[in-house]
């Protein structure tokens, strides 16, 4: 059964608190980071739709 207490992932010793607000702190580091490439993943993904519907537009104009 998984304890409650935080544990460190590579010893299994119990976290001391300022090492507790340290991984806590990296976690919404990378939350944060996570949240920016996905942004910005999906601002990509938009861009090359509406390149391609332009292209299209374009397409369908000169036929």
């Amino acid at each position: 059964m998984a304890s409650v207490l935080p544990q460190c992932s590579w010893c299994g010793k119990e976290l001391k608190e300022n090492e507790v607000r340290n991984s806590k702190e990296e976690i919404l580091k990378q939350w944060e980071n996570n949240k920016k490439q996905y942004e910005h993943q999906k601002s990509i993904e938009q861009h090359g739709k509406d390149v391609r519907k332009s292209f299209e537009q374009d397409l369908r104009r000169r036929i």
